[in-house]
């Protein structure tokens, strides 16, 4: 690029950088018809599954002695990932955790209609994308081996 107080003249762009792709949505959401459907474009069943059962590995890890095992299920990683959609969506992500499940008529009932605030709390400190107890030696070859599976 040239500096110059003399304005640049424009000129037509060149029709080979046209592109003749079709704009809008892709053979993968031709069969979408529903929310979750949707949600499947963009995290996979796999995907989720990977999430759940590297989420229980640690839930299990963490159990304390007077606590009732009560294992995630797909329902709950599935809302949980939704929820904090949502919070993201209402901009509500950086807001304190608590924030969310207030019973203020001026805050969304869906949180506490969802799942109580103490198991959203459970989920999110469990959270995992892959098998914690075998990370430090992937990490040896792979900067991503926390996520690498995902």
């Amino acid at each position: 690029m040239i500096w110059s107080s003399i304005p640049h003249r424009s000129t037509k762009t060149n029709s080979s950088n046209d592109t003749i792709e079709k704009a809008g949505p892709t053979e993968i959401t031709e069969d979408v018809s529903s929310i979750e459907d949707a949600f499947i474009c963009f995290m996979s069943k796999e995907i989720i599954q990977k999430i759940l059962i590297y989420s229980n590995m640690q839930y299990i890890r963490n159990i304390t002695s007077n606590e009732k095992p009560q294992e995630i299920t797909m329902m709950e990683i599935k809302a949980f990932i939704g929820l904090l959609l949502l919070a993201g969506l209402l901009g509500q992500s950086k807001k304190n955790l608590k924030s969310l499940w207030r019973r203020s008529p001026l805050e969304s009932p869906i949180f506490k209609a969802t799942m109580s605030r103490s198991r959203f709390e459970k989920v999110i400190s469990c959270l995992r994308f892959d098998d914690k107890t075998t990370r430090e030696d992937r990490k040896r070859t792979d900067k991503f081996a926390a996520i690498h599976e995902i």
